[in-house]
């Protein structure tokens, strides 16, 4: 999916940022800016955590 920077920023304020791997809302383990997978495919896990320079390009990887 690609976003512009506008929309970009609207969902960084929604989701937020969180640099360890917490469960959402639905029970599903997330990470950063609402990321679930990494780019290799791979699934967040519990005990996840990563700097804000992973956070900002896995978050660029999945949106641009």
């Amino acid at each position: 999916m690609k976003i512009n920077k506008e929309g970009l920023g609207i969902i960084k304020n929604e989701e937020g940022v969180v640099l360890h791997a917490y469960k959402d809302i639905v029970g599903v383990w997330t990470i950063g800016i609402g990321c679930t997978y990494y780019p290799n495919g791979k699934p967040v896990k519990e005990g996840n955590i990563i700097t804000q320079t992973q956070c900002d390009d896995l978050f660029l990887n999945v949106y641009v």
